[in-house]
């Protein structure tokens, strides 16, 4: 049984933990370099590199950490899933049938993709939502719970997040896309065959 369906059951996943609420701000990333640090996903040294580059740079160490290749996607979502007690989902779980399609366009498949999450499904009267990182998230707690009521979260992969946006509102983001210089500007007031000046 996948996460998935499991979750959908209401089976309790407690070699995971509970699914929790929404992240707590603040909390999430000062403990996933020694998670990732016992568990083998990390050197010493390349956590000591991360953790330093973390320091002058605007960005999470899960991203960091990611982005110099110092660890694999799988290896951080499992660490952020046991910081986090919830659930990791996998390339299996994360499956476009699964999905309510209507909470991808309630959020924005744009703000998805910024923000690296994505809301799957209802469970009873809450939302499960994948997450690359929570602490991602922790200015934008107040308005997603505005738009799609009070939810749980999952971790999965950045990747796998926004391979899923993509599959789901390509063509609405491709839309966007198109839309978004001014007409005037745009070559698509351009005579049909004709260069665009």
């Amino acid at each position: 049984m996948t996460t998935i369906s499991a979750l959908r059951r209401g089976v309790r996943l407690s070699d995971r933990g509970p699914v929790r609420p929404a992240p707590t701000p603040g909390a999430g990333e000062t403990d996933l370099g020694t998670i990732l640090l016992q568990e083998g996903g990390i050197t010493p040294a390349d956590l000591a590199r991360a953790r330093n580059m973390r320091r002058r740079q605007d960005a999470l160490l899960s991203e960091v950490i990611l982005f110099n290749g110092f660890s694999d996607a799988g290896a951080i979502a499992g660490a952020l899933a046991r910081l986090w007690a919830v659930p990791c989902l996998t390339a299996a779980d994360l499956v476009a049938d699964h999905c309510d399609v209507r909470l991808l366009h309630r959020v924005g498949p744009g703000r998805c993709l910024r923000a690296g999450f994505m809301p799957l499904y209802h469970t009873g009267e809450r939302v499960l939502v994948a997450m690359s990182d929570p602490a991602r998230l922790r200015h934008q707690r107040a308005a997603l719970r505005a738009v799609l009521g009070p939810y749980d979260m999952a971790i999965a992969a950045p990747q796998l997040i926004e391979d899923l946006v993509l599959r789901l509102a390509r063509h609405d983001l491709a839309q966007a896309a198109i839309l978004r210089t001014p007409l005037p500007e745009s070559c698509r007031s351009c005579a049909r065959g004709a260069a665009p000046v």
